[in-house]
């Protein structure tokens, strides 16, 4: 029988759609789903504790079984769509309790998850990462996050002003208003101008990081048990400061060093992931300084410039043909060998 993968997002999703069609050329079975029709557009059946695992969907004319599934993609599955109620509160309850519910029933499931969602969630701080890459022997920019306007200027003088601004979530950009062009912050260049300003950090926790005098910026994509690093010529073109501003740079594939590939595959490890999208920045001296991994990065911009089928690569470890970082046991209970601590 032909395994069969559970994506995730949507067939509009161009990273999901590309992967599905090479899945298809593997013979493998795809099947697109998100979170939006649960709670009101769907009958759900699930059990626990009977002789068999019941977990199925009946959404719209189509009957999904979650059990049937080999691997689970978490890729952009979306958020729920819980109607309105005369009551707010019951909306909220609902909301409340749906998306436990909703979390219980995948958790749940001893798959190939690429990546397990509670996993994503802890790897998506930024902080966090910070510490993890840092106790294993990554080199990473001093950094500090404060409300306190004088600490702020203490660290700009430290640094002698060299000193860059970037949001704790990204998903902040979320919260600015949809006429705002670009839509998101980048990384900011903190200016002398800026600092006459410090007094409104008291307002919410500021995160400020040592500017890094670079070369260019390098990412390092981990796809299961594969390492793929490519070189950004970032100097090269207008996101000296933060690349993802022009894409029109020269990338190459870029070789990182068996030393810093495994400590890239342990931060993999420890933060429990298959799948994360490194950044790290070439300093002055030809040393590789972590900057963020983030467990759900884009890559198809990546796969022309450096002849990678990343894709493929993805869809390859989603069929089962080849060899996952992590297992079910060591995403959902944090250790390898599967017993729970």
């Amino acid at each position: 029988m032909p395994s069969r993968v559970l994506i995730l997002s949507s067939p509009e999703d161009a990273h999901a759609t590309k992967v599905a069609q090479h899945l298809t050329e593997l013979n493998v079975q795809t099947v697109f789903w998100r979170y939006d029709p649960f709670v009101h557009d769907c009958q759900l059946n699930f059990a626990v504790g009977t002789d068999r695992r019941e977990f199925k969907f009946n959404n719209g004319s189509a009957m999904i079984d979650m059990t049937s599934f080999d691997s689970i993609w978490h890729r952009r599955p979306g958020s729920l769509n819980v109607k309105q109620f005369f009551e707010p509160w019951i909306a909220s309850m609902i909301e409340v309790e749906a998306t436990h519910a909703l979390r219980g029933m995948l958790y749940s499931l001893p798959r190939l998850w690429v990546n397990f969602p509670a996993r994503d969630a802890v790897a998506s701080l930024k902080l966090f990462q910070l510490e993890v890459a840092k106790n294993i022997g990554m080199a990473v920019p001093e950094t500090i996050v404060t409300n306190e306007p004088e600490s702020a200027k203490a660290f700009y003088e430290k640094m002698s002003g060299q000193v860059i601004y970037k949001l704790i979530s990204e998903k902040s950009n979320f919260s600015l208003p949809h006429y705002e062009f670009p839509h998101g912050i980048p990384t900011l260049p903190v200016r002398d101008l800026d600092v006459s300003h410090f007094d409104q950090v008291r307002h919410a926790p500021h995160l400020f990081q040592e500017r890094i005098q670079k070369k260019a910026d390098i990412r390092v994509t981990v796809i299961g048990k594969k390492l793929f690093a490519s070189h950004i010529e970032s100097q090269a073109g207008k996101g000296k400061l933060d690349w993802r501003t022009d894409y029109g740079v020269p990338m190459k594939t870029w070789d990182l060093g068996d030393q810093l590939a495994e400590k890239c595959m342990q931060l993999l490890i420890n933060l429990g992931l298959n799948y994360g999208a490194i950044d790290f920045c070439l300093d002055e001296n030809e040393q590789h300084v972590f900057l963020e991994i983030n467990s759900a990065g884009q890559y198809l911009w990546l796969e022309e410039p450096t002849k990678t089928d990343l894709s493929k690569e993805m869809a390859l470890l989603l069929g089962g043909k080849s060899d996952p970082l992590v297992s079910y046991e060591h995403a959902a209970f944090g250790n390898a060998n599967g017993n729970h601590p």
